[in-house]
């Protein structure tokens, strides 16, 4: 039953994106007596849909709280956890705290994982390294520290050898910061190898809109892709990284006051 509510669970926050209704079932289910034939994997699954879930609700304090809960948990536990899992609740926290710009916190939990990988790559798995490697940059990124591109080319090096279709997260990432630092030519061609991939989620393909409508508003440029301003006119279609896209477009000279108003 509680592998049927999991699934459950995975329905409504990707096929058909209902996060109060998926964040009730969670918490339902964390609250739930459980018997001894539930495993600690099937209930810790459920503890990071919930994370999730708050997160995208926007209820960062909240996903904060309980992803320290689960962090704490697993660096305390001497048998039935892994320095996979402590890692990946490690990164899942230090994410968390990224929506609360606590960015120095961030960099002090994953720096100490990131050496540890850096001599030992095999203690945990490559996806895992890539959570560890991407959201240290993002931190790093935040604080202008210098190097964080190195951690995006590690993550973008493991993905090509084992999740060729999950590089566009990683190449936003990458383009976020160098626009940031106004690096517009690396942009471009990081814009470039965006465009040439094979697939993309709609997330991704949103947050390449926001990077080349903020590209082309630093070169003094006007940009727009049709089908994300159509789809911004749905009353169904909503997400944070749209609005980037949205804002992006409405700071780039020669738009008319209306149109950037609307926007």
């Amino acid at each position: 039953k509680l592998r049927v509510a999991i699934e459950r669970l995975s329905v409504l926050c990707t096929k058909h994106p209902r996060y109060r209704e998926a964040l009730e079932l969670a918490e339902r289910l964390v609250a739930h007596p459980v018997g001894p034939d539930v495993t600690a994997a099937d209930l810790q699954e459920v503890r990071q849909w919930r994370i999730a879930l708050y997160r995208h609700l926007g209820r960062y304090r909240d996903a904060s709280r309980h992803a320290r809960a689960e962090w704490k948990r697993l660096r305390s536990s001497n048998i039935d956890t892994s320095y996979d899992q402590q890692a990946r609740a490690t990164a899942v926290f230090a994410a968390c705290q990224y929506d609360l710009h606590c960015f120095d916190e961030m960099c002090q939990m994953l720096t100490p994982w990131w050496r540890r990988l850096k001599r030992h790559p095999r203690m945990v798995t490559p996806l895992t390294r890539v959570m560890v490697y991407n959201t240290l940059a993002r931190a790093m990124v935040a604080l202008s520290s210098p190097g964080w591109e190195a951690h995006y080319y590690c993550s973008l090096d493991i993905l090509s050898k084992t999740e060729p279709l999950d590089l566009a997260r990683t190449y936003n990432y990458l383009l976020h910061g160098l626009l940031r630092e106004g690096r517009l030519d690396e942009a471009e061609a990081v814009v470039c190898s965006l465009q040439s991939l094979p697939a993309m989620s709609e997330f991704s393909q949103w947050m390449l809109g926001f990077g080349r409508a903020d590209l082309a508003c630093r070169r003094g440029t006007t940009w727009s892709d049709p089908g994300l301003d159509a789809m911004a006119q749905a009353e169904d279609v909503w997400g944070h990284a749209l609005g980037f896209y949205l804002q992006a477009t409405a700071r780039q000279p020669g738009r008319s006051l209306s149109d950037a108003t609307s926007r």
